[in-house]
């Protein structure tokens, strides 16, 4: 029975797959390039995974049992150091070794790839003498298949001159490809080669890897203590449940998923600068931030060392918040036929996203010359505002002319003001127009606790 479960589930996931306009959304908004603070829209994967496979999953429950379901799960799933948590079974490939590419007294390393049922993880990073590699981020990042078809990253990030980076699974049957990163900003300072293309070949039979088994966290081992907000505009209750850890060589890492009260808080995520262990004596206990790959209303935190007093409490003093209302707030005015650059209106506003107020000054229309997101200039609205909570917008402006936004980005102005730009590459809206807060991003002070312990059998 649990080789049938293993072959549904197999099949299942490996026959989700998402579509490239929502690949490339989601890589937009999930890259890390330090030179842009673009936003487009918010879009979480589990929506395309939940609606393709959930009939299955249904179905897979029915046949064997939710026990069975789970229990199997727990069994497949392993976490490898500088790869994450893979589903490994007889089907899972690897990487054999290293592959290095050299260009220009540069090289270029794919240092682990490995597929299984639900995902393809690629580990790589870039090594040179010559210049700051560190100026070197590879934001276009995709995988080439033997039929010539390209995957796009549906998790994952780009640091400067290294990346690990979720694609979706292989198909049935592959097991070589190629792997391609660009850079994408021509103005980028980075001396090394803008483009790389890697063949890389997998294969059933694990290389030298420190591949770890995952424990599920009983419910006895966690429990949390939930404080309110130092801000004064919310009373928001959250949980933190750890739901599996892994022994590491030189501590825990901790995962789990984070529970708000308040529905317009789509995703919760930890700062990580802003939080603090101690443990039964009081003694304060390292906490180091990790690369796992998340989605919405996760976290992990890595516990450095294992030589502390038990139970251990963690304390969240911030969190980041993306917030979207079910009546988004918004305002309106009349553009006119033919909106032109330069042309400007008064708003003189106030409105409201989760207790958080905006005053709208004005808006005008802008023009973004850069050639960077398309090649040629596109036309759109700065709105300009200001608000005494530290909060950074996403807005979305429609009008007789239907254009949906490509991206916004917002910049700090002096004090409390600060502009969003929401870009139309396909022609600026006109006749009335209604700006809608389409998310929010905000920050949420407090001290947030809650407590964890080693499993009484897994020690």
């Amino acid at each position: 029975m649990a080789n049938l479960f293993e072959k549904l589930i197999n099949n299942a996931a490996k026959s989700v797959e998402p579509s490239a306009e929502f690949t490339q959304d989601l890589w937009k908004r999930i890259k890390m390039t330090p030179q842009k603070t673009r936003e487009p829209r918010i879009v979480s994967k589990k929506f395309w995974i939940l609606a393709v496979s959930a009939l299955g999953v249904m179905l897979i429950l029915i046949i064997v049992g939710p026990e069975t379901v789970m229990a199997a799960f727990r069994s497949l799933l392993s976490y490898i150091p500088g790869i994450g948590f893979i589903q490994k079974d007889e089907t899972t490939l690897f990487l054999e070794k290293p592959v290095v590419v050299k260009q220009d007294g540069y090289s270029f390393t794919v240092d682990n790839v490995v597929a299984d049922a639900e995902k393809v993880v690629v580990a790589y990073h870039l090594s040179g003498t010559s210049g700051d590699i560190q100026t070197c981020t590879y934001d276009g990042n995709q995988i080439i298949l033997p039929n010539g078809k390209s995957r796009l990253p549906i998790n994952g990030g780009s640091q400067p001159a290294s990346a690990k980076i979720d694609f979706a699974s292989l198909p049935a049957g592959v097991t070589k490809f190629s792997i391609k990163a660009t850079i994408n900003d021509p103005d980028s300072l980075c001396p090394a080669p803008k483009e790389w293309n890697v063949a890389v070949s997998l294969a059933t039979t694990s290389p030298d890897l420190e591949i770890l088994p995952v424990i599920e966290n009983t419910p006895a081992q966690n429990s949390t203590s939930n404080s309110t907000s130092t801000s004064s505009s919310t009373n928001t209750d959250v949980q933190f449940l750890i739901d599996k850890y892994v022994e590491l060589t030189d501590g825990y890492l901790l995962t789990g998923k984070i529970v708000a009260s308040d529905k317009s808080w789509r995703n919760v995520s930890i700062d990580m600068e802003k939080v603090e262990a101690f443990d039964a004596a009081g003694k304060n206990i390292p906490l180091e931030q990790t690369d796992e790959s998340l989605n919405d209303n996760e976290f992990a935190i890595k516990v450095v060392g294992k030589n502390f007093a038990l139970p251990l409490s963690i304390h969240v003093n911030n969190m980041v918040v993306i917030v979207a209302e079910e009546t988004p707030p918004s305002f309106s005015f009349d553009a006119g036929k033919d909106p032109q650059i330069g042309q400007s209106w008064t708003i003189d506003q106030e409105i409201e996203i989760v207790g958080k107020k905006i005053y709208i000054k004005d808006i005008k229309v802008v023009e973004d010359t850069s050639k960077i997101n398309y090649p040629t200039s596109v036309k759109g609205f700065a709105i300009n505002a200001t608000s005494a909570d530290n909060i950074n917008l996403g807005f979305d402006c429609s009008g007789n002319k239907r254009s949906d936004s490509s991206w916004n980005q917002s910049m700090p102005g002096n004090g409390n003001k600060f502009s969003v730009e929401n870009y139309f590459p396909n022609g600026i809206p006109n006749g009335v127009v209604t700006c809608k807060i389409l998310n929010a991003f905000i920050q949420e002070g407090g001290d947030w606790k809650f407590q964890w312990q080693p499993n009484q059998t897994a020690k």
